[in-house]
């Protein structure tokens, strides 16, 4: 079968589907040998990603998780968020301060001196020489690390740490503490609260957008940032609307659960982590207007609750949790379309991508299967990570 012809089909079938689109999509537990409780996980791509946790804790793997091989941190510290600004170049952090970073995938990490021995909580990179790392205090860096500043943000509390930091660009920029959300639209020159009305402790935050965020944490909370229409009498206004378990309702969720990690790939699309008894995984993608249920632990897997999350887009990614849990994400699609006679010249049982070869890398693998004679046959067109 011509292979331009294929492509060409393609394109003509998805403006006039006949077949009935079929999605399907699985977490399945990956074994890694570490006892860890791992508390973060980053995916770079869809074969590459980095998990961290206790007694100075890193894995990596580098073909999807069938693998995963432990890194070494020259130290015992308990590591508590990593991130990659690439490939390449990334940091983890965590207790006493430390400040670990790579520029060789994690084939080796050395200490930069963040000259505290505070909590350090999460860190969000921004790319190769900017980051931004909270905890019991703040600090950013614009020289990739050589020198951290110690950031005093006059109008923050501090009864409690600040868990979770999110930039999109080098500007605009938010931090969580306790249960108040801080912005910067300058590179952290000042910061505006922009309160969240909750009374529930917040452990995560996630921004696409100035427009579009979200925060997550204690009795199943999940907070959208974003307009609120208004009514008749009630003008519309930028705020927080409930997605989750609230005081007025439960909301369909199990409001003894917590959620500790929150990940959007885009507007739409997003997963939310946590447990109780046992360990959940919460997907929309509706922006949150409706949460499924897509994972759940049994008595097989025996922590809790989910820590960290991570996508490298809304087709493959992982979660992490206690005792070295892992958990890979894979979504495959699947349709069933028909194609004019014209464009179809022989039968052939033959799998190959849209162009011969792997394309979309951060989707995975096309895969194409003709079945069916002229004058009307059938195309089966699902990837794999």
């Amino acid at each position: 079968m011509n292979i331009n012809k294929l492509a060409i089909a393609l394109i003509v079938s998805f403006v006039h589907l006949s077949g009935a689109l079929s999605l399907y999509s699985q977490w399945t537990v990956q074994r890694n040998g570490a006892d860890a409780n791992l508390r973060d996980v980053f995916a770079s791509d869809t074969n590459t990603a980095w998990a961290v946790g206790t007694n100075g804790t890193i894995l990596h793997t580098s073909d999807g998780g069938d693998s995963w091989s432990l890194q070494k941190s020259g130290g015992v510290e308990h590591f508590s968020s990593v991130k990659f600004a690439n490939k390449e170049t990334g940091w983890t952090v965590g207790t006493e301060g430390i400040v670990l970073k790579t520029t060789d995938r994690g084939l080796s990490w050395f200490k930069q001196q963040s000259y505290t021995r505070e909590m350090l909580l999460d860190v969000e990179v921004i790319d190769s020489v900017n980051a931004w790392i909270v905890g019991d205090l703040i600090m950013n860096t614009t020289d990739g690390g050589y020198s951290w500043r110690h950031n005093s943000i006059s109008n923050m509390s501090k009864t409690s740490p600040a868990t979770s930091v999110c930039f999109i660009d080098r500007k605009h920029g938010w931090i969580l503490r306790g249960v108040l959300v801080y912005r910067t639209t300058n590179n952290g020159g000042s910061w505006e609260e922009i309160g969240t009305g909750q009374t529930r402790t917040l452990s995560r935050i996630c921004f696409v957008d100035s427009d579009h965020g979200w925060a997550v944490g204690d009795r199943a909370t999940i907070l959208k940032w974003g307009w609120i229409p208004g009514t008749r009498n009630i003008p519309g206004k930028w705020g927080w609307s409930n997605q989750g378990a609230s005081d007025e309702g439960s909301n369909g969720f199990d409001v003894n659960m917590g959620f500790l990690d929150v990940y959007f790939s885009d507007t739409l699309t997003g997963w939310v982590v946590g447990g109780n008894s046992v360990c959940r995984v919460y997907n929309t993608t509706d922006g949150g207007e409706s949460w499924e249920l897509v994972f759940e632990g049994d008595a097989s897997i025996s922590p809790s609750s989910l820590r960290g999350v991570s996508l490298s887009s809304k087709w493959a990614g992982w979660a992490v949790g206690g005792n070295g849990l892992i958990l890979r994400y894979a979504k495959n699609e699947a349709t069933s379309v028909e194609i004019d006679e014209t464009l179809v010249e022989n039968e052939s049982s033959e799998y190959f991508d849209l162009q011969g070869r792997k394309v979309l890398p951060s989707y995975g693998q096309i895969h194409i299967r003709r079945t069916g004679r002229n004058p009307r046959a059938s195309l089966e067109m699902w990837l794999s990570p």
